[in-house]
């Protein structure tokens, strides 16, 4: 193990995604465009065993993706096993299909955190009440452990303020792609949210920013940190990779 000094420890578990997000820290839009690559993106279940083993249990593990709701019941019964019987503090990342699939596995987690929007569009808001109201989720325990999160990249900033217009509920976390510009034959494939954008959503103060909000980023960012009074330091581990069991 070479350090603990991570708040959450987020385990990617599958590559597929049903978005085709810009922004995407882990290029899985350009993987769900590629149907053949599907079968061997999903996660390896000895290394989730190993994973778990170096990870202390006061920590918190979040589970990531692409969709971690595009994976098999089984496999998502057998990663929620091992995490469960080790005590973690156990979150999930879902585009809501997730929430749409397995509802009835959504007791198994403390937090679900639901990324709202793919590009800012405020009509994404009407289709995931729709979710809610199909699947019948009535529980106010399940309903509290459900914090709404947004991606703001440099792109889709000008989108930002309209979008909160349409948001009457508090916006728990917004989430930001910190800087891992990756390309391909020259040519961008990802975007990336800059430090005086990030600058910019926190001096705003947006009124569904509750106390509760948290700019999520993967790293330090040089010489902002004094700047962020909401800060989550996250490492990232990725349990589809074709390489040997990851050291943590």
């Amino acid at each position: 193990m070479n350090n603990h000094n991570a708040d959450i420890y987020e385990i990617i578990v599958t590559r597929r995604c049903n978005w085709n997000c810009v922004y995407c820290s882990e290029n899985c839009n350009m993987l769900c465009a590629d149907m053949t690559t599907l079968s061997s993106t999903n996660m390896d279940l000895n290394k989730i065993t190993n994973i778990s083993s170096q990870i202390p249990s006061n920590k918190t593990i979040r589970l990531s993706g692409g969709e971690v709701g595009l994976l098999d019941r089984n496999e998502i019964e057998n990663i929620i096993q091992i995490f469960r019987k080790e005590g973690y503090s156990l979150h999930i990342n879902t585009n809501g299909t997730f929430i749409r699939k397995y509802s009835d596995l959504l007791h198994n987690f403390d937090k679900i955190i639901w990324h709202i929007s793919e590009h800012l569009d405020h009509h994404d808001l009407e289709k995931n009440d729709k979710i809610i109201a199909d699947i019948g989720i009535d529980n106010q325990e399940i309903i509290y452990k459900i914090e709404r999160m947004i991606v703001v990249s440099d792109s889709i900033m000008h989108k930002l303020d309209d979008f909160m217009g349409y948001i009457d509920f508090p916006l728990h976390v917004i989430n930001s792609t910190m800087p891992k510009k990756m390309y391909r034959h020259g040519e961008p494939i990802n975007d990336i949210l800059s430090h005086d954008n990030i600058r910019n959503i926190i001096k705003k103060k947006y009124k569904n920013m509750t106390m509760r909000s948290k700019l999520f980023i993967s790293g330090v960012i040089p010489n902002m940190d004094s700047d962020l009074n909401h800060i989550i330091h996250i490492k990232y581990i990725d349990a589809t990779s074709d390489n040997s069991f990851p050291s943590i």
